[in-house]
């Protein structure tokens, strides 16, 4: 069966078919250039008048190393304990999990039948 276009599927063939092209891609420039010309009439709010003088004239502050800050160790604590315990069940879980999914999920005995069966 030969591929039929849009147009020869919903009986439109001849002049009207070749005349709905350009009209829609007028319609979708001329809405293009509407859109365009809107965006260009905002009004933009002044952002130099955001900041006040006090602040502009500050000077810049010193930057801060962030090993200390963000990678100090923490002290030992029930808390912690508690989560390395909690964490530790959890990867033994997904462990147990993961080796549950590698098993064979067809036995010894079912796949000697199966292949018993393919021989015959």
């Amino acid at each position: 069966m030969p591929r039929l276009r849009r147009a020869e599927m919903s009986g439109i063939t001849g002049p009207e078919m070749t005349l709905n092209r350009p009209f829609r891609t007028a319609s979708l420039m001329l809405a293009g250039s509407v859109l365009l010309a809107l965006a260009g009439c905002i009004s933009v709010p002044e952002l130099d008048r955001a900041v006040p003088e006090d602040v502009e004239r500050a000077p810049y502050p010193e930057p801060m190393p962030l090993d200390p800050a963000v990678f100090a160790p923490r002290p030992p604590g029930p808390d912690r304990d508690a989560l390395n315990a909690e964490l530790l069940a959890r990867r033994e879980a997904a462990e147990a999990r993961a080796a549950a999914l590698d098993a064979p999920s067809i036995d010894d005995e079912t796949r000697a039948r199966m292949l018993d069966a393919l021989a015959e």
